[in-house]
């Protein structure tokens, strides 16, 4: 609709000219728009006015303080020339999410029917995808109500799906917690194996779910297509997670391009020999054929799968998997004791482990098994003896098993920090391994300088270079504490990419070289006055102009770098980055250690205290190792599970190795591999 404006001018001649504005009325209005919350994904403005104010037709879920209100609001604005336009609130209007704990307390004392199962488990999923806040009890809690879910045989797709999501959200919980409920997560898998065996599929046809950590497949297959051998495989793109992937189930074995293309991280080829022996199969009569279903569940990392054996390892390496878990059926079929093998591939999570052991997941034990699998092939995986292997582009692992059920492949770490090449690739730890060298090297400088002491007038030359070198170790530890600092800034206030291997080469550069140009030039300016007659360390005025004047900046700037990176973390309401934060923790406590330690160095400086001081002094310097290992290594569960220096971790280890010969000696009996979970 356009609107006439009829202006009036007068010219000298009182000749009148008349202009006519036309304004086109639908930019006065703002048209339907989605944007993107940060928290809950794609919200809707409709169509408004210009200068009203709209609330989102999304409302916020249940488990946030403002559940059921709108998610976004937004007014409407412009100028009269251009299309107005939703201007909406940059914060949610959901508030914080609610106590996990509480919310499950909640949902478990509702009695499960056939008119809110669906409802109810959409709300489990939503609640354990806060995941930062699950604790074992609530897994626990979390078995129950999807168990009770499980009773009433729902197993319509929207429930599937939420069964999915669940276990998704389960298994990016940390991996103590999960250990710490582990027959919990048991029960969990249990569920999410009886949902999938049952969803209804028609002949011919085909159910899919993808999550960042399950991909799961249901094929209805005629038998005629299963006797010629299938393949199946999850193909990946440039997506860390699986949600993305292609999963594919070929009807013939003849092509096998997609179980060996570089994007392919878990295969399966089914040889054509396994019709013989399902018996549905087997004992069909040429006249009649059917279908029969196959089930293909990818896990992108086997947290789910918690064995305790895995820490019967001796010292100095660790087992673990180190694969997706491949999980396969064939309809109700137990299908054992091939005499074809059933050839699984592999891509490895983390590159550099050795000696991969192809296994699978044992029910009866809880555990994982080598019985009934072989290594067949291995491509690019790293020899336990080479020290100077390189990744290369393309890791594979190739077993062969004869029955059916879930299959990964367990490989060895060595434990030792700055030996391992995967460790040594984290940029944390690169940043740190300097730092811990740069302090080495600065002990090993005091302590000589400690042994010439008094002799410098004899050794003018020596005690004149470890003053220096100790200056120069000094300030570097201090510039890489504040490296620390800056890249925790850039990575969680600026969002910036650090990963690159040119931002730790001009890290070094400023780390190293600042540190050596400031003692070059001090030693420049004091020279005789550089050092202490009876003590090779700086005199007074190369110390506060060479070292108390750079550390103090170097310390103000990382308290008001950390100050920074608080304030954003207070202010982000989806913290996501576990690890992240703990990075923060991490540097704040290496800030406190090193910057009290030098401050209290300087009281040195005042007599009065010097003798008081003293002590506090070379105790705080001699314990910035031990702080760092507790901090760096203790700390951290994979860590400490490696060097095995908890009292529970070498408990736990007796009982696996009791478990463990308890099951070599009934692995003797007959056993049962059965496909699904009951």
């Amino acid at each position: 609709m356009w609107f006439a404006v009829i202006g009036a001018k007068f010219t000298s001649r009182l000749e009148m000219d008349v202009e006519i504005i036309s304004i086109d009325l639908s930019r006065l209005i703002c048209k339907n728009t989605t944007w993107m919350s940060s928290r809950f994904g794609l919200i809707n403005f409709l169509e408004d006015e210009k200068g009203a104010l709209a609330n989102s037709t999304e409302v916020c879920p249940f488990n946030t303080a403002n559940a059921d209100q709108p998610i976004g609001r937004a007014i409407c604005v412009g100028d009269l020339i251009s299309q107005s336009t939703w201007l909406p609130d940059p914060t949610d209007n959901c508030g914080p999410f609610r106590n996990v704990g509480d919310l499950l307390t909640q949902l478990s004392k509702v009695i499960v029917s056939d008119e809110n199962v669906a409802k109810l488990s959409e709300d489990v999923s939503l609640v354990s995808s806060n995941i930062n806040d699950i604790s074992s009890d609530d897994i626990f809690s979390i078995a129950n109500i999807i168990s009770n879910i499980s009773a009433r045989t729902n197993y319509s797709e929207q429930v599937t799906e939420s069964i999915v999501a669940i276990v998704n959200n389960i298994a990016q919980v940390d991996t103590e917690t999960l250990e710490s409920a582990s027959a919990s997560v048991s029960d969990v898998i249990n569920v999410f194996e009886q949902q999938i065996k049952s969803v209804p599929v028609e002949d011919g046809d085909n159910f899919s779910i993808q999550q960042p950590n399950i991909a799961v497949q249901v094929q209805s297959v005629h038998t005629d297509d299963i006797s010629n051998g299938l393949v199946l495989s999850l193909a990946r793109d440039s997506n860390p997670n699986v949600t993305k992937f292609d999963i594919n189930i070929e009807t013939s074995n003849e092509n096998l391009d997609e179980a060996t293309t570089p994007d392919t991280i878990a295969a399966a080829i089914l040889p054509s020999a396994i019709s013989s022996a399902i018996p549905s199969i087997s004992e069909e009569s040429s006249e009649t054929s059917g279908f029969v279903r196959v089930t293909f569940n990818v896990f992108s990392t086997p947290a789910l799968f918690i064995s305790n054996s895995l820490q019967t390892t001796s010292l100095g390496t660790n087992r673990s998997a180190n694969t997706p878990v491949i999980s396969l059926s064939i309809g109700d079929e137990k299908i054992e004791n091939l005499t074809e093998p059933i050839k699984f591939t592999f891509t490895p999570i983390e590159p550099g482990l050795t000696n991969p052991l192809c296994s699978y997941w044992d029910i009866g034990y809880g555990d994982w098994s080598q019985e009934g699998c072989q290594l067949l092939s291995s491509s690019g995986i790293r020899s336990p003896k080479d020290s100077s292997w390189v990744p290369p582009p393309d890791e594979r692992i190739v077993c062969g098993c004869n029955h059916l059920t879930h299959f990964a492949v367990l490989m060895v770490r060595s434990f030792n920090f700055f030996l391992n090449s995967i460790l040594r690739e984290k940029q944390t730890n690169q940043i740190i391994i300097c730092l811990c060298l740069t302090l080495l090297c600065l002990y090993v400088s005091f302590i000589v300088m400690i042994s010439l002491g008094s002799a410098k007038l004899q050794y003018q030359v020596p005690c004149g270079c470890i003053a220096a070198f100790v200056h120069f170790f000094v300030l570097s530890s201090i510039t890489w504490m504040g490296v620390e600092g800056y890249t925790t800034y850039l990575i969680i206030v600026k969002m910036f990419d650090t990963s690159n291997k040119r931002f730790m080469v001009k890290a070094g550069a400023v780390a190293w070289g600042i540190p050596a140009m400031i003692v070059i030039v001090t030693g420049g300016i004091a020279r005789d006055k550089y050092a202490h007659e009876d003590l090779c360390f700086l005199q007074l005025l190369a110390q506060i102009g060479g070292l108390l004047i750079p550390m103090t900046i170097i310390i103000l700037f990382n308290v008001v770098i950390f100050a920074l990176v608080v304030r954003e973390l207070m202010k982000s309401s989806n913290i996501e980055y576990r690890e992240n934060i703990e990075r923060v923790q991490n540097a704040i406590c290496i800030l406190l250690l090193l910057g009290l330690t030098y401050i209290t160095g300087y009281f040195l400086m005042i007599q009065e205290f010097s003798q008081v001081v003293e002590p506090i002094f070379f105790v705080m310097l001699s314990s910035q190792g031990l702080f760092i290992f507790l901090l760096y290594c203790v700390r951290k569960p994979v860590i400490r599970k490696q060097l095995g220096l908890t009292c529970l971790d070498r408990a736990q280890r007796q009982d696996a190795i009791t478990s463990t010969t308890a099951a070599t000696t009934l692995s003797t009996q007959p056993q049962n591999s059965v496909t699904t979970f009951v």
